[in-house]
């Protein structure tokens, strides 16, 4: 049995992701997906059950963190990828978006998410040393 994750919680990760590109809810993105020829729900389903990104449920909802994407295109981020590979399956959908949305003490405390595209060397190197605690 799960525990829903409370307001506070879901309101720290949706105001930390702000910087990094927001949280939208999954129809969201798949109506940004199809105005821009890149895919629709299939697609977008797709790309959660195979793990390419991550979302985590809240009020009976799927939020996806929108810096994992290519702003100008929404592919997924390469940088994203390998961070991920790095840091999965030890991580849920919430733990990853809290790894990712939390100061980490590797990179200045800044967050992973806000830093990914301009330090990607620390932010993995953050993830290989996150995961091998996570051991």
């Amino acid at each position: 049995m799960s525990v829903t994750p409370s307001n506070n919680v879901f309101m720290t990760l949706v105001r930390a992701f702000f910087v990094s590109g927001g949280t939208v809810r999954a129809e969201e993105l798949e109506r940004q997906l199809q105005e821009r020829q890149r895919g629709d729900y299939i697609s977008l389903a797709r790309l959660m059950a195979s793990g390419k990104v991550f979302f985590f449920e809240w009020r009976d909802a799927f939020w996806v963190p929108m810096f994992q994407f290519d702003p100008q295109n929404l592919s997924v981020k390469s940088t994203f990828e390998r961070i991920r590979d790095e840091l999965t399956p030890q991580l849920n959908g919430w733990q990853l978006a809290q790894w990712f949305a939390m100061p980490n003490v590797c990179l200045g405390n800044r967050r992973p998410a806000d830093v990914l595209d301009l330090d990607f060397a620390s932010v993995l190197a953050a993830a290989r040393q996150d995961r091998g605690l996570a051991h």
